[in-house]
């Protein structure tokens, strides 16, 4: 009984199948061939009779649980394992598929390695943007009400793909099979999830240029490229953003909630 209860079935379940398939009939007796010929009222009586146990074992079949038991209780979920070639089926399709079991290694492009030059490309960077050696730690931030956003969102390091790349020898050491970039789209802020244009690389990471050299040198490590797009949400500064703002019969308005609750 506890192995049964154990694996979800109820008490009642595992009794009423006791009781009804495993437990032995003693005395059982086989009516004689020269029984009695039934009466027209007892042959009603047993088909009114009959009839409830027909519906039950009807439903029974419709929602099963323990076999040959008569309950109505809710289906018990089976705890048979699949057969062995459904296993292997299974198996050899998820050896196959690259996602399952890989090694991911996440970079933040502009924490990751310093940037060669980046007193060069400083005017890249928005207005507001401050920059912070690499030996010094990220801090909290303030509103920046000309910008809209804290400075802690604009406050950056200048790492970019060349600086990565350069440290490729580094992340295939570790083991990696997936390398997942934080966006690296256009974007006002550092961590760059505000997108502002999905089909341009941000200039602070480098060049469309640096971006094809990146992919083919993790292809030729057999290494698999991932980006993160995040097509749910987009920054502020995006055209169909400013788009929907202004024209009120903009077809982007039904993307956005807007009103003053939400500034």
């Amino acid at each position: 009984l506890a192995h049964y209860t154990a694996q979800g079935y109820k008490k009642k379940d595992v009794l009423s199948y006791w009781e009804q398939v495993c437990k032995p009939v003693k005395g059982k007796k086989v009516k004689a061939a020269s029984a009695a010929v039934e009466t027209a009222p007892a042959k009603a009586k047993a088909k009114a009779k009959a009839e409830p146990k027909a519906k039950a074992k009807a439903k029974a079949k419709s929602s099963p649980s323990l076999r040959g038991a008569t309950e109505t209780e809710p289906a018990v979920p089976s705890t048979r394992l699949p057969r062995a070639r459904v296993v292997m089926r299974e198996m050899k399709r998820r050896e196959l598929d690259w996602r399952i079991g890989c090694v991911v290694y996440q970079i933040y492009v502009d924490r990751f390695a310093p940037s060669g030059d980046l007193e060069k490309k400083k005017s890249l960077y928005p207005e507001e943007a401050t920059f912070h050696s690499w030996e010094e730690l990220p801090k909290g931030g303030h509103l920046v009400e000309s910008a809209g956003y804290y400075s802690n969102e604009l406050a950056f390091w200048g790492g970019d793909l060349p600086s990565m790349m350069s440290k490729m020898d580094y992340i295939c050491d570790l083991g990696v099979d997936v390398m997942y970039l934080q966006p690296i789209t256009r974007a006002y802020s550092n961590h760059k999830y505000d997108t502002s244009d999905y089909h341009e690389m941000d200039d602070q990471y480098g060049t469309d240029e640096d971006f094809k050299k990146l992919v083919e040198m993790l292809h030729e490590k057999g290494l698999k490229l991932v980006l993160d797009f995040v097509f749910n949400h987009c920054g502020k500064k995006a055209h169909f953003v400013q788009e929907a703002l202004k024209d009120k019969e903009s077809k982007f308005r039904k993307f956005f909630f807007l009103g003053e609750e939400y500034k």
